[in-house]
């Protein structure tokens, strides 16, 4: 799997439709892109992960304010606690079923 995808430019050139649309950018690192109900785009930060065979999904909050580095890091982060076993540490958002 290629890591490291996405770029600034295409994220802000990123057009909202009237269904959910989901980026990846590698390691499970994406970026949701939908309307709210008032018509404003939001584009979510979220990791898809798996602890104890549980598949998981996390949000770091939104692009402008949480840039595509500082995402990255925080993957990078993630993945790196869940390797060295630090998943009580881990704030679960969302369980996938």
């Amino acid at each position: 799997m290629k890591v490291n995808v996405l770029s600034v430019k295409a994220i802000n050139a990123i057009k909202v439709t009237d269904i959910d649309q989901t980026f990846s950018d590698g390691n499970g690192l994406s970026l949701l892109v939908k309307a709210d109900d008032k018509g404003k785009v939001k584009k979510w930060w979220r990791m898809r992960y798996t602890v104890d065979g549980k598949r998981k999904l996390k949000s770091f909050g939104t692009y402008p304010e949480i840039s595509l580095a500082d995402a990255r890091k925080e993957r990078d982060r993630l993945r790196g606690d869940i390797a060295n076993g630090k998943k009580e540490e881990i704030e679960i958002v969302t369980p996938i079923t």
